[in-house]
């Protein structure tokens, strides 16, 4: 994902970890579910 992105992937990392605290995702491995579309739309 990071490369497709353009992004490092301790980016990417961080910025997942801070939706999912943010409950605007949530992750299970591989898997990451939208939970809050307008919030994250927001971002």
């Amino acid at each position: 994902m990071g490369s497709y992105l353009g992004m490092t992937l301790e980016t990417v990392s961080r910025t997942l970890s801070r939706f999912d605290k943010a409950g605007l995702i949530e992750t299970q491995g591989k898997f990451i579910r939208i939970r809050d579309f307008d919030g994250l739309r927001s971002v």
